[in-house]
């Protein structure tokens, strides 16, 4: 992958706004408020951590796996344990989670075309945040006391260990043959690889900020690197063995994922935060929601997000839609602009421009904009009749002028 490492930003939509029916490039998924916690996707499948069985109070806890085809537009439950099911992740069919039912966390997994659940780890330590890329699973593994890094192949059922040194390592992720992870062998945590085809361990980034949150696609590794309670997101090209900055600016950024070119992170703000996308390839930047946890696959973006009603459920959008009904939102303004300037044939393109747009994507802001070419047209009418009654006082001042001589 070829990256332009210093593109500038193209576009930036500052907006702020809850998850209204009116943003036609917004749908809602789950309508459990509150009860839906770390989305994972991977093609038409959505899967998170469900708390809607779970009977609060001081009963034990019972959150579930459940998922949902984007396609059919149909939910589905994976996990029916009355102990904890936590944290999943998905790659092709394989759904795996952390889970508690023996007493101590373990790996599961669930195969989505056979229907069929599966013990993966065994061990009587805790074993959890799990990853897994086609069939190779990595987790978290305390088994050595100090948290390592284990993995196992499902195809052979071959378990294996991936790093020993005796600090911690942990927050796994994984693409191909590459895993990546924090480390705290430095006593700050770090963030280091591994390659699974040749066995060698790598150090990615090492430096006095406090890095997390890896993630890796192809030949990119992603952090956040946190200094002084800001946040930005630096890139390493595993072929080129360079870091280069993605998001480098004041404020809180979070990575949140990553698929081909586009970078999910979001800016965090006193109490909420907003979501955007990032082309690693063209620098373009993209306000898509006010929200937390955005995963994505392809243009497939899912995300927890506030709804009419001030409650958090899970949503998806595309993010070919969400580029469009953004630019129309940007021409709409431009027509209020030029409306306000008096600037009508302007105001009018820009409306029709933007109704256009809204139109192909159900949007009700169609409304508006035809209330508003309406407006330009009894402006226009009421310029033109201005105009004419001005035109005809003079011509009748002409008049008068030339009788007088």
């Amino acid at each position: 992958m070829e990256l332009n490492k210093i593109a500038p930003i193209c576009t930036l939509f500052l907006l702020t706004q809850l998850v209204t029916p009116d943003d036609a490039s917004i749908f809602q998924i789950t309508d459990t408020p509150q009860k839906e916690w770390f989305p994972a996707i991977y093609g038409n499948i959505v899967v998170w951590e469900d708390w809607r069985n779970d009977k609060g109070d001081f009963s034990p806890m019972n959150h579930d796996i459940y998922g949902y085809n984007l396609s059919t537009r149909e939910e589905f439950q994976i996990t029916d344990d009355p102990d904890c099911q936590e944290n999943p992740a998905i790659h092709g069919n394989i759904v795996v989670w952390e889970d508690t039912r023996n007493g101590n966390s373990d790996i599961y997994g669930y195969n989505l075309s056979t229907r069929e659940e599966f013990q993966i780890t065994h061990d009587l330590n805790d074993q959890w945040l799990p990853a897994i890329y086609g069939d190779i699973v990595v987790w978290e593994d305390s088994r050595n006391g100090p948290s390592d890094i284990y993995g196992k192949r499902l195809s052979t059922g071959e378990e294996f260990q991936i790093t020993d040194h005796p600090r911690n390592q942990g927050d796994p992720a994984i693409y191909g043959d590459i895993v990546v992870w924090v480390d705290d062998r430095n006593s700050d945590w770090d963030v280091y690889g591994y390659d699974l085809s040749t066995g060698e361990e790598f150090p990615i980034a090492v430096g006095p900020s406090y890095q997390s949150v890896p993630q890796v696609y192809e030949n990119v590794v992603l952090w956040v690197a946190s200094q002084d309670d800001e946040g930005d997101i630096y890139g390493y090209d595993l072929s080129t063995k360079e870091e280069f900055p993605v998001i480098v600016r004041p404020g809180r950024q979070l990575l949140l994922h990553i698929c081909r070119n586009t970078v999910l992170w979001k800016e965090e703000r006193e109490y909420d935060s907003d979501i955007y996308a990032y082309d690693l390839l063209t620098g373009e930047e993209l306000w898509i929601v006010e929200g937390y946890d955005a995963v994505i696959y392809g243009d497939a973006v899912v995300f927890r997000a506030y709804d009419k009603n001030r409650e958090i459920n899970l949503f998806g959008c595309n993010l070919r839609v969400v580029r469009e009904i953004r630019e129309a939102d940007s021409l709409f303004e431009q027509g209020q602009k030029a409306f306000e300037e008096k600037d009508y044939e302007k105001a009018l393109e820009y409306f029709q421009k933007a109704r256009d747009i809204y139109l192909e994507h159900g949007s009700e802001k169609v409304a508006e904009c035809d209330a508003w070419v309406q407006e330009i047209q009894e402006a226009n009418r009421g310029f033109c009749l201005g105009t004419g009654l001005i035109a005809g006082v003079v011509l009748v001042g002409l008049s008068v002028s030339r009788r007088a001589r």
